[in-house]
């Protein structure tokens, strides 16, 4: 004897109405939201190219505004061009951080460049807020 339950699942197995058949709208999940989650995570290295180029940039504009005149260096000249280079370390990092809050990467190279982009931005701006670079 079958129990109530039973009949009522096989019952729905059977009703074509209730079946849902599968289109390629209900199949594949919305692979844009994937996509942008799988970018996300390496925004960091992003940021990472983007201060290799930033500090370049910042030396050429400070050989072009200094010229031949000698550069005097302050604190307050080293402290603001050592805030000034750690911009785009900066963002490196929060952009880091948000992606591991929001579990953002999909697969474990996801993660992997995201920990590492996150580490290196990290050091970067170690680096230039203490003045070694």
């Amino acid at each position: 004897m079958l129990s109530s339950v039973f009949m009522r699942r096989l019952n729905l197995f059977n009703n074509p109405d209730v079946v849902q058949t599968v289109t390629t709208e209900n199949a594949v999940p919305g692979s844009g939201k994937r996509r942008w989650k799988r970018l996300a995570c390496y925004l960091p290295l992003a940021a990472l190219v983007a201060e290799f180029v930033w500090i370049f940039l910042l030396f050429m504009a400070l050989v072009f505004a200094v010229g031949d005149t000698p550069y005097v260096n302050t604190p307050d000249k080293s402290r603001f061009f050592g805030w000034l280079s750690s911009v785009p370390a900066a963002a490196g990092v929060l952009f880091g951080v948000i992606g591991i809050g929001l579990r953002l990467p999909v697969k474990i190279v996801d993660w992997i460049f995201l920990i590492a982009g996150t580490a290196a931005c990290a050091g970067l701006f170690c680096l230039c807020m203490s003045g070694l670079w």
